[in-house]
């Protein structure tokens, strides 16, 4: 699920590939924590939360489409992958990652 806490939301706001304002998008968007209680509340027991990935990636693409016309980022995508699992880590470290996740059951 987005988190709404990542870095890249905050960074990018409205620009962010997960800030959807069309017909269709997410409805309600979520934190760890705020995750983590509607699930408590529901009756579910949690087993585990991580803070998961990154869409740096592709907020390049979309960007670099909106300026060019084009999405192909095949050869960026070489350059920066190093850079991109180094700030996954970091990211994930921070509890900045663009995805949250839980495992839960219902009680």
């Amino acid at each position: 699920m987005p988190n709404i806490d990542a870095f890249t939301i905050k960074l990018l706001k409205e620009q962010s590939p997960y800030i959807d304002t069309k017909v269709g998008g997410h409805l309600f968007y979520y934190s760890m924590h705020t995750l983590s209680e509607m699930l408590k509340r529901s009756n579910f027991f949690i087993i585990r939360k991580e803070y998961k990935g990154i869409s740096g990636i592709a907020q390049i693409a979309n960007v670099k489409e909106k300026i060019s016309g084009t999405r192909n980022v095949s050869n960026m995508y070489l350059y920066l992958k190093p850079f991109a699992k180094l700030y996954k880590k970091i990211c994930e470290i921070l509890r900045l990652s663009d995805c949250i996740q839980i495992i839960a059951v219902k009680k």
